[in-house]
């Protein structure tokens, strides 16, 4: 039989080895505090919990969801460049429409602020059926994934003071009010502004984007010709003629050096029945030509022939 001392040694060898154990986070108060790195997975956000804090220099590996929660919740970093919700490898969590670094729907309020949101599937905030803020938060797609968007939210929402560095379309102004000081890259796939997908705007909704910073941050080639959507896009609408008013000031619309110019504005998708038949944007403060607006012309169906027609959508200044 071992001695004592022996099998206290060979546990103590045991323990060494082993992974360490995930840290919970402090919970007082209903008030959920992450003070050390971790793997968190998917994570159901308790019901009990009205506020997560996220410390500087911790790095929480998953995503959180909170499916049909009624009441209002907080998610706070205490710096935005080290308080991080990074993704799963992709191996474990691939692309999903159901999937983003923050998930929440049902109703009540989502505040997010002071946090890095790295290189999430799908998107990086979604709050839906109920009210969005986002502040001082810096959302980012590190794999080259063309479906990776940054904000989604119902109509009630705004971002401020944030930075958006996606590869598909960066946040919706159908879904947020005001749009206020937020730094956008513009790369190949998406728009940094999108107006939508097939959604109807509700027709001359007026939307604040205010000092924001558009980075164009690709360079076309004979094989990749264009940018897939310009600054501001719009991909289709329930509605014939339907209309959507931006009222813009301080916006500075710039490129990397390397960077080929985008068009300011464009309707329609280039391979897809979808299409903007007589869509307008209308426009305060920002001025253009039309060489900078881009209609998606007809397009056929190579496997069925059926030939879409092109997009009609119109810029005009109010």
């Amino acid at each position: 039989m071992k001695s004592h001392a022996s099998l206290m040694a060979a546990l103590g060898l045991f323990l060494a080895a082993a992974p360490a154990a995930f840290s919970a986070p402090t919970v007082v108060n209903g008030v959920a505090t992450y003070s050390a790195s971790e793997n968190i997975g998917v994570k159901a956000i308790d019901a009990g919990w009205t506020k997560i804090v996220i410390n500087a220099n911790v790095t929480l590996t998953g995503r959180f969801t909170a499916y049909g929660r009624q009441t209002d919740l907080t998610i706070e970093g205490k710096d935005a460049n080290t308080s991080i919700i990074k993704a799963l490898p992709r191996s474990s969590d691939s692309l999903s429409d159901k999937k983003a670094g923050i998930w929440k729907d049902g109703g009540g309020k989502l505040t997010v602020k002071t946090l890095k949101i790295q290189d999430q599937p799908g998107r990086g905030i979604v709050a839906w059926g109920g009210q969005l803020t986002v502040n001082s938060c810096n959302i980012v797609q590190g794999p080259n994934d063309h479906w990776t968007d940054g904000i989604h939210a119902s109509k009630t929402g705004d971002v401020n003071f944030t930075s958006i560095n996606v590869y598909d379309d960066g946040t919706y102004p159908t879904m947020c009010d005001w749009v206020n000081t937020v730094k956008f890259t513009h790369r190949k796939n998406g728009a940094p502004l999108q107006i939508g997908w097939g959604q109807h705007t509700g027709g001359d909704l007026e939307k604040t984007i205010k000092d924001c910073t558009f980075t164009a941050a690709f360079t076309t080639s004979s094989s990749e010709p264009n940018y897939n959507c310009g600054t501001i896009d719009w991909k289709a609408t329930q509605v014939n003629n339907d209309s959507i008013k931006l009222k813009m000031s301080g916006i500075i619309w710039n490129k990397t050096s390397t960077a080929s110019t985008p068009p300011k504005f464009s309707f329609g998708n280039w391979n897809s029945s979808k299409r903007t038949v007589g869509a307008k944007i209308k426009v305060n403060g920002w001025t253009w030509n039309t060489s900078e607006i881009r209609q998606w012309g007809a397009w056929t169906n190579p496997e069925t022939g059926v030939t879409n027609p092109g997009s009609t959508g119109s810029v005009a200044a109010y």
